[in-house]
């Protein structure tokens, strides 16, 4: 999923942060805009959230209430539009935000929101494609490790590279026939233990 950083460095001064505070590592789930007092029966968490400002009044109390819902929500960040219903972010929004470490951002008064959501999705789109190069060639890999000569050998390497894990192979008994890579053995003791216990339970 994209991250709010990507999706701001991606739209340069279509989107950016309303303070100077770095913004978290944080993917985001979807894109929802909403002119509702409160939006929040419409997200599930994670998403960013675009909104031109029709919730929000000159009223520390009512964006205090807004925010707090908010970050209950736990979206990913609120972005505020400027040009529609108000030319700068209010000042008490900046605040509040910053106090409970809401992100928030801006999209100047020319730049729609469709232009917000069309980036999103189109980088979900290559992050979903590469997931499905990465796997594919996974597959092919565990094939043609399957097909070798050493066939168990082939597939617990090839797994233990495609995974950036480690891999074994145990008999019933909980004995090691192979595993990879050969530094994680110390692990396979703790691995026997399991496999004793669960076939006790």
């Amino acid at each position: 999923m994209p991250s709010l950083i990507e999706l701001c460095r991606i739209l340069g001064d279509d989107l950016y942060p309303a303070d100077d505070r770095p913004l978290p590592v944080r993917e985001i789930t979807g894109v929802h805009v909403s002119e509702l007092p409160d939006p929040t029966v419409f997200l599930d968490g994670g998403e960013l959230l675009l909104t031109a400002g029709m919730p929000i009044r000159d009223d520390e109390a009512q964006i205090r209430a807004y925010v707090q819902r908010l970050v209950a929500r736990d979206i990913a960040g609120l972005t505020f539009g400027l040009g529609t219903i108000h030319n700068s972010v209010p000042a008490k929004l900046i605040s509040e935000c910053a106090s409970v470490g809401l992100p928030l951002l801006v999209v100047p008064g020319p730049t729609p929101f469709q232009l917000i959501s069309r980036t999103y999705w189109t980088l979900v789109g290559k992050a979903g494609h590469e997931q499905l190069k990465t796997a594919l060639s996974a597959h092919r890999d565990l094939v043609g490790a399957a097909a070798g000569k050493s066939p168990a050998t082939a597939v617990i390497r090839s797994l233990a590279r495609s995974t950036g894990g480690w891999v074994a192979q145990l008999r019933p008994d909980g004995e090691v026939v192979e595993a990879w890579p050969k530094s994680q053995r110390a692990m396979l003791r703790t691995v026997r233990t399991e496999v004793s216990r669960l076939r006790n339970a």
